[in-house]
């Protein structure tokens, strides 16, 4: 689990292809410290098993199929900038939401643009994921916990204040880019309700909220 909170950056050094699989190995800014194989590292918003660290500045990982097909990491050039984020620890402050590195699409950046002493950041997302998302809720951007702050159709637009544009990869990107989306994991439970029970409208015995139902289990009405 994560936060979207970023804790460095990185770039693309090298990408070899494994069967439908890949490797892949980035160099980071700044050198992580204590770092275990085995660990959990979001790269770009993507969950990533660490395979092998170079004194916590070069990290090695395998990305399967499913996540060449649903994330950027797999067309981003050589070189390239990338987020990093580290596991959440049980003690740690929630700061931004709830991050799980699951990437949900890929989205195309319409526009970054400067306003006012913040930045304009539009995206064009995949229509599957409308009904995830909400004006003012959260979203995971290549890792980084925004707020949406407009809605329109399949564009929505968030705005970085000046730290997120300094220290995060966000600054690279431009019109045409892909960038990685990750919906909020509460909208991912409540269509899944909302879905089962669409399911369920068809058959005859489902049961109906109704005075009798709730008079049985105790409520006075």
């Amino acid at each position: 689990m994560f936060t979207g909170l970023i804790q460095n950056r990185a770039r693309i050094l090298k990408r070899r292809s494994v069967g439908k699989s890949a490797r892949i190995a980035i160099g980071l800014e700044e050198p992580f410290s204590d770092l275990k194989r085995g660990e959990s590292i979001a790269v770009n918003g993507v969950c990533l098993t660490l395979e092998k660290s170079e004194n916590g500045k070069i990290l090695h990982f395998f990305m399967l199929q499913e996540t060449l097909k649903r994330t950027n990491l797999n067309g981003l050039p050589i070189r390239s900038q990338v987020n990093l984020e580290r596991a959440l620890r049980a003690e740690d402050r929630l700061g931004g939401h709830i991050v799980t590195g699951h990437i949900d699409g890929v989205a195309e950046v319409k526009k970054l643009a400067k306003s006012g002493s913040d930045w304009k950041m539009s995206i064009e997302f995949p229509e599957e994921l409308a009904s995830m998302i909400a004006l003012k809720g959260n979203v995971a951007l290549d890792g980084v916990s925004l707020t949406v702050a407009e809605l329109a159709g399949q564009i929505l637009t968030v705005h970085l204040i000046p730290e997120t544009f300094k220290v995060t990869a966000l600054k690279d990107r431009k019109a045409g880019s892909l960038i990685n989306m990750e919906t909020d994991i509460l909208a991912k439970y409540v269509r899944r309700i909302l879905d089962a029970g669409k399911l369920e409208q068809g058959n005859t015995t489902r049961k109906r909220l109704d005075p009798e139902m709730l008079r049985n289990a105790g409520w006075e009405l």
